[in-house]
């Protein structure tokens, strides 16, 4: 008859024998699962609950690698670090040449930049840290990536100072495909105030492409191609401008306080900090179908994922606009005379 002490004995010989089966099984399983990453960030589709969770992992592993390069520009906008001391950012972050920059790293150090030159047309803008030889030798900073390297359908992420440098969080990170390739990029990552000038990576960690466009459509998100800096390089150091500005006609600086979005078909007066009146409202407009009168005054807008941002300015207002895209909706929370209300004005299918 056999002992019930030794049957115990056998079965607790063997647990070792199991466990240690048990982590190469989870060690050829973790193995396999990093073969596969290759091709579904190249464009392919996580089809298991594994799959996914060896994303996540690497998505985190890779956020701490690129979360140091992410820097404040200025408050309101976003930049990237990459070598030499060298900031990525937009042209309507930096708004003009050898203009000083404000920049705060993810530790809350705070840096001194100047802005170099810039590209209207393309959005993109390059600033230089103003430090040290050693101070910039330790500032950690990412690797340029390019264009030819890209696929349609690839994984990528975006990350932005959304809003501005937060003390108690740090910036979120976005994950998304690329949907559109040329002189601008195209995502579907989901994008906000504040996160312009910020960067786009590749799932290995290279900077592909800038923060520019921020549509309430995600299909519209548009970022500066890494290329246009790869091409215009010297010119940048070199502290050239190049195209004019969204604000800018006839080769010459607006100085006028209102603005005319034509595609919206209302002028607002931006004297007023905080919103934006309606002076005018074009006959069938889409501002004018969608009930806006003259006298009204426009106190935010909802973003895309429904919260309410309040109007800075006309100027704001403006911005926002140009982010949409034809057939987009917008929108709007608006006063008139003692009530408040919204509305949605539709953009049209085709441009005017």
């Amino acid at each position: 008859m056999n002992h019930p002490l030794r049957a115990i004995v056998l079965v607790l010989a063997a647990l070792p024998l199991a466990h240690s089966g048990l982590v190469a099984q989870a060690a050829t399983d973790a193995a396999n699962q990093e073969t596969k990453l290759p091709a579904i960030f190249a464009g392919g589709v996580p089809k298991t609950v594994a799959d996914l969770r060896a994303m996540e992992e690497h998505t985190k592993k890779l956020l701490e690698r690129i979360l140091p390069c992410t820097v404040s520009c200025n408050r309101g906008g976003s930049g990237v670090i990459v070598k030499g001391g060298y900031v990525l950012t937009c042209a309507h972050v930096t708004r003009n040449v050898d203009r000083d920059i404000a920049i705060v790293l993810q530790d809350g150090t705070k840096l001194k930049g100047k802005s170099l030159g810039l590209n209207h047309r393309s959005d993109a803008g390059l600033v230089k840290i103003e430090a040290s030889p050693e101070v910039i030798a330790k500032l950690p900073y990412c690797e340029m990536g390019r264009a030819k390297d890209l696929k349609i359908g690839q994984w990528v992420v975006a990350l932005g100072e959304n809003g501005g440098k937060k003390s108690w969080r740090k910036p979120p990170l976005r994950i998304g495909r690329l949907l559109r390739m040329g002189s601008s990029l195209t995502t579907d990552c989901t994008l906000s105030g504040g996160d312009s000038g910020g960067p786009l990576f590749d799932m290995a960690g290279r900077v592909i492409g800038i923060n520019s466009k921020i549509s309430g459509s995600l299909e519209r998100n548009m970022h500066v191609s890494i290329d246009m800096f790869h091409d215009e390089w010297d010119k940048f150091l070199a502290g050239e401008t190049m195209g004019r500005s969204r604000s800018s006609r006839g080769g010459r600086r607006r100085s006028s306080p209102a603005f005319d979005a034509k595609d919206l078909g209302a002028t607002a007066d931006g004297k007023v900090e905080g919103m934006a009146k309606v002076l005018e409202v074009k006959k069938d407009s889409p501002a004018a179908k969608a009930g806006i009168q003259p006298g009204d005054v426009i106190l935010g807008y909802k973003t895309a994922s429904g919260r309410l941002r309040k109007m800075r300015s006309a100027a704001a207002l403006r911005r926002r606009i140009i982010g949409f895209g034809p057939g987009d909706d917008i929108k709007l929370s608006m006063r008139r005379g003692e009530i408040e209300f919204e509305l949605t004005v539709k953009l049209p299918r085709t441009k005017r």
